[in-house]
């Protein structure tokens, strides 16, 4: 049988652990905003993911067009140094022709060089934004998992809270019980001291 003392005393210690993972609890709480937090603003700032990620197919794809076009002009180029008569139509092809077509695809692959050039920053600029907006989604998904643990750490902390306030109920009857029982045996003392 227990003492009325070592009663109290599990009361209490239960009493007190309650209070502690109470405060652990809100703790948690706390931390769980603030990581709600934090991960509504890095939502906010990857919200163009998508959008920039159509941008750079968009600019790749123009960029391979131009580097085609640049490699088709260079071709002309060639074949008109190369060729004094036109392979379809057996025709001369004049010096004076060759030259000037020459020059015409010279001056389009410059053209389209510096086009290239202008464009490869774009790019650069772009991929960057992607590859730190993907970063900022991995933490986010880092962040939610983060808060399914401490979610899961709430919900053992209450539920121990539960199993405590079980053991405080349990105490609290015995001492009840004991008390009763002190009532009944004084009402029967008292009946044995009137024989």
């Amino acid at each position: 049988a227990e003492t009325e003392s070592h009663l109290e005393e599990r009361l209490k210690g239960a009493q007190t652990t309650i209070a502690e993972v109470e405060s652990e609890i809100a703790t948690i709480e706390v931390d769980i905003q603030k990581t709600e937090t934090e991960i509504a603003k890095m939502v906010d700032s990857i919200a163009t993911l998508g959008d920039t990620q159509r941008q750079l197919v968009i600019l790749e794809l123009y960029k391979d067009q131009i580097e085609k076009r640049c490699r088709k002009a260079k071709k002309d180029v060639k074949f008109f140094e190369e060729n004094d008569d036109c392979p379809t139509c057996s025709q001369e092809i004049t010096p004076e022709l060759q030259k000037t077509k020459q020059k015409e695809k010279e001056d389009l692959i410059a053209r389209l060089t510096l086009g290239i050039q202008k464009l490869e920053p774009k790019l650069v600029a772009i991929s960057t934004s992607i590859t730190a907006m993907q970063q900022t989604e991995a933490t986010i998904n880092v962040h939610r998992s983060v808060i399914v643990d401490k979610d899961s750490s709430k919900k053992a902390k209450r539920e121990y809270i539960g199993k405590l306030q079980a053991e405080i109920d349990a105490v609290d009857t015995k001492k009840e019980n004991r008390s009763h029982g002190e009532e009944k045996l004084l009402g029967f003392h008292k009946d044995l001291v009137q024989l």
